[in-house]
């Protein structure tokens, strides 16, 4: 019965946002969301917004506080998923939603691999963002989840591969944000999260958080990318598999 009940509020996102609202926010990372209800409406760009709904740490705040942004997408179908469960609450303009990949270059297409159709079939819409939002660039990362979920070996008819047009940060924020610094990145590209930073002007803005999921890269791109981000000037605090970068210690 609960479980009829809980997937009836996700197909009706307006009933899903007032429970949502209702909520009890855990962990250092919700916590850290909730403290920025006192920035009121903030800029952001959210890489890798999947459906918008499931798993979102960042749709409470977006609708709580009416926040302004960009909500980036590569995969299509997820995509109109995603247009569609901000369809009610992004008629004020608030939101502006973009099917594109993000990395530190631009021009061309990028390819990505996800779950197959075969892999999906007979799996509810839950299940299948499950695994669809776990599509990345990196062929041995998603097979690496596959197999350490499921046991199993994968096998060539589990994976599929696709090509995404290719926007860097700057040009979203050029073209989405009139070229206004955004006050929040918040990023789960699926181990691409370096490439998205590496593609930020910073000589030309400045955000003032970035989120990223750390755990994703190894130990030696880890590494590497938050000794980058030092140098920019950002204090680094790692929240369990998110990392947060701030202009601000905390």
């Amino acid at each position: 019965m609960k479980q009829l009940v809980t997937k009836f509020i996700k197909r009706h996102p307006r009933l899903y946002d007032f429970v949502n609202n209702k909520r009890t926010t855990h962990g250092e990372l919700g916590e850290w969301l909730n403290s920025l209800e006192k920035f009121g409406p903030i800029n952001f760009i959210q890489v890798g917004a999947s459906d918008g709904l499931r798993w979102d740490p960042l749709r409470k705040h977006i609708v709580k506080n009416k926040w302004r942004g960009v909500l980036v997408e590569p995969l299509p179908l997820v995509y109109e998923l995603l247009k569609k469960n901000y369809y009610y609450f992004s008629k004020n303009d608030n939101l502006q939603f973009v099917n594109a990949a993000i990395s530190h270059q631009t021009g061309g297409t990028l390819k990505f691999w996800s779950c197959s159709k075969k892999f999906l079939e007979g799996m509810d819409i839950d299940q299948q963002l499950f695994w669809l939002r776990m599509s990345s660039v990196d062929e041995n990362f998603i097979a690496g989840k596959i197999e350490t979920i499921t046991n199993k070996t994968v096998t060539n008819d589990c994976i599929v591969n696709f090509n995404t047009p290719i926007l860097t940060i700057s040009e979203i924020v050029k073209c989405y944000l009139n070229g206004t610094s955004p006050d929040l990145i918040f990023i789960d590209a699926e181990g691409h999260d370096d490439s998205v930073i590496y593609g930020i002007s910073f000589e030309l803005y400045k955000p003032r958080w970035i989120v990223f999921e750390s755990t994703a890269l190894g130990l030696d791109r880890s590494r590497k990318l938050l000794d980058f981000l030092t140098e920019k000037g950002y204090f680094v605090n790692v929240m369990g598999s998110d990392t947060l970068a701030s202009l601000e210690s905390s």
